[in-house]
């Protein structure tokens, strides 16, 4: 029999284990330690992993150590995982929850291109940049990342230049979701000018006006205070 070397999922949710000899897991696809004290070395995940959920404070590594051919990612409150996106940049992932980790660092011009949903709030160390790249996109949430105004106008600008350039750009039917406002302290700043319909739009809020009422690939933008 084949023994641990068969098993292609290991999942750890709500239980006791606290140690995971994970090299005895030979070609595992699928690794889920989550809600419990179960601690993981990122370092020792096995290459072959493509769905990682390492929702676990104990959890440690860098983004250097994360398996290349990750498609999900949930490191959601695991502050242990440190580094920047640039690491990742590469990489096939379509999933990445990352929300409450401050040792992230990166500009979102790096996040992968394949991404479709990536909620990215209340990590300080991520700067504001162009996602144009991010043309799978469905689901985006960039709030509580104490982004100016400037900077919430250069994400918001990078989308509608990208539009303009090429309606079908962005490939999702619709509506493409960008959360960038947020509550409390670390809220970003509101985009630019009023939301209302302008030919050309030149401001941020004229921007959001028009990507949000698109006859295609509309999207459906919520900043600071509206739409």
């Amino acid at each position: 029999m084949g023994g641990l070397g068969l098993i292609s999922a290991i999942d750890c949710n709500t239980d006791a284990v606290t140690n995971i000899t994970i090299e005895r897991v030979k070609s595992p696809t699928s690794l889920i330690i989550y809600t419990n004290s179960t601690q993981i070395t990122i370092n020792r995940i096995p290459k072959t992993v493509t769905y990682l959920h390492i929702q676990a404070s104990g959890s440690t590594g860098n983004f250097l150590d994360l398996p290349s051919g990750l498609t999900y990612l949930n490191s959601n409150s695991t502050t242990g995982l440190i580094g920047n996106i640039l690491a990742i940049k590469n990489t096939p992932l379509q999933t990445w929850y990352g929300q409450f980790n401050n040792n992230i660092t990166g500009v979102l011009s790096d996040l992968p291109a394949t991404l479709q949903t990536c909620h990215l709030y209340s990590c300080s160390g991520i700067d504001a940049a162009s996602v144009a790249q991010l043309t799978a996109a469905r689901d985006l949430r960039f709030y509580n990342l104490s982004f100016t105004e400037e900077e919430v106008d250069l994400i918001i600008d990078s989308i509608y230049q990208a539009v303009v350039a090429d309606a079908n750009h962005f490939t999702y039917a619709g509506p493409i979701v960008l959360q960038i406002g947020g509550t409390g302290g670390t809220i970003n700043a509101a985009p630019s000018g009023i939301y209302q319909e302008a030919t050309p739009p030149t401001t941020g809020k004229e921007k959001v006006y028009f990507l949000n009422h698109l006859a295609s690939h509309a999207w459906a933008i919520v900043y600071n205070g509206g739409p």
